[in-house]
């Protein structure tokens, strides 16, 4: 083969996506800006005080790559300079490849970090089973990684990864804004026709350590459970939500049925909804994190009954498995800010809710609902089928609230 076509063949093949990546070039990596491995060392000392979603921040005062400040998502002519300044590429040759791989049409996209991880592994530091996870923040942490492998003493950080497959990319989560929220550790990933249990990616810095290691969940989703094998999937309770992960269009009918079957009495886990969000704390913006609102799979007598009905109805579970008191919002189509704020009037101090579910209503409106009634005060929602009422609704009280708490 001529080295022409051999050149092409190395294209071919990164442009596949395979997931395991060719022998590394023989040139030499380029060289890392002048970093300070001390001061490095110092910034994993007060990032491993920080919660999960604020540690990669926490790292700034590292300055892997000089001057430069992190970017989540650099254009081409931003990444090629980034490549310049820090590294992370092992020839001339390698960076242009790396940057005509861009599509400006789509930032986010991480088909250039792994052309270049393809290229260069070891100067970028992934190999076969991290190459997922290829991308601007792990270039970034990858030249953190280099300057701690000579920082005095000792010490390390873990950090959440996004929920990536094997092909680099992850459900469409819904995205909520609102500042930080938690970050998981555990996940109960539900598709229409499979559920998944276990931990989520996370990687860990070492002071003396030369490269990222992945330290659990590198075979994200893993194996496919059944519903008996959920609960042992999830392994022992750490004191933090499960975050249940779905793509936004599933319908949730769908994730009521599987919270139900893991809902069964005091050894149930806290699931509460994975969502994603714009802030960058994390690195990633697609790191799963947790709306504050534990799901249930059944409701209980007493509890405050959401429907989803034209501008959305209210109503009261009582033994027998029926609504009284039951209202009706004006309007022809409910909000969830609407119906969080009736509901709070309703609720007077409660703060559990159930939302009878509809086969046509998604995950992105439960996000959305969650988030609302998290606002409102409430801290567990049930999701139940649709409850048969006692009589017909009337009008709903119009009662001023006290503005809803913000989280």
């Amino acid at each position: 083969m001529t080295r022409a076509a051999a050149g092409v063949a190395l294209v071919a093949l990164a442009a596949c996506r395979d997931p395991a990546p060719p022998a590394p070039s023989t040139g030499s990596a380029a060289p890392v800006a002048v970093v300070d491995p001390g001061a490095c060392a110092a910034a994993v000392a007060v990032a491993a005080t920080r919660p999960a979603a604020e540690r990669f921040a926490a790292l700034a005062p590292c300055r892997p790559c000089g001057d430069r400040t992190f970017d989540p998502a650099p254009g081409a002519m931003a990444a090629s300079e980034l490549l310049r300044a820090c590294g992370g590429h092992c020839d001339g040759a390698t960076r242009d490849r790396f940057v005509a791989s861009f599509d400006e049409r789509a930032p986010t996209a991480n088909r250039p970090w792994r052309q270049l991880a393809s290229d260069c592994p070891t100067a970028i530091g992934v190999d076969a089973t991290s190459i997922r996870w290829a991308s601007a923040p792990w270039h970034w942490l990858a030249q953190i990684a280099r300057a701690l492998a000579t920082a005095p003493g000792a010490g390390a950080l873990e950090l959440p990864l996004p929920a990536w497959g094997l092909t680099g990319a992850g459900y469409q989560l819904p995205i909520v804004g609102g500042g930080e929220l938690p970050v998981a550790t555990r996940h109960l990933t539900i598709t229409p026709d499979a559920t998944y249990a276990g931990p989520l990616p996370r990687a860990r810095l070492t002071v003396g350590a030369p490269a990222l290691a992945l330290v659990a969940g590198a075979d994200y989703p893993g194996p496919v459970r059944a519903p008996d094998e959920l609960a042992a999937g999830l392994g022992a309770d750490d004191g933090t939500p499960v975050a249940v992960l779905a793509p936004r269009g599933l319908a949730i009918a769908r994730i009521a049925e599987v919270v139900r079957a893991l809902d069964d009495g005091s050894a149930a886990p806290t699931l509460a909804l994975g969502v994603v969000s714009p802030a960058t704390g994390a690195g990633w913006t697609d790191v799963p994190r947790t709306l504050p609102v534990r799901l249930r799979g059944t409701p209980t007598p007493g509890d405050l009954v959401v429907e989803l009905v034209g501008g959305g109805r209210l109503g009261r579970l009582v033994e027998g498995g029926t609504l009284t008191d039951r209202c009706t919002l004006p309007g022809v189509g409910w909000t969830p800010a609407a119906l969080a704020t009736a509901a709070r009037a309703a609720a007077g101090d409660g703060r559990r809710l159930a939302l009878a579910v509809i086969v046509d209503h998604k995950v992105d409106q439960l996000a959305q609902l969650a988030q609302a009634f998290a606002a409102a005060g409430f801290d567990e929602l049930a999701l139940t089928a649709a409850v048969p009422a006692a009589a017909a609704p009337s009008a709903c009280a119009a009662a001023p609230l006290t503005p809803p708490r913000r989280c």
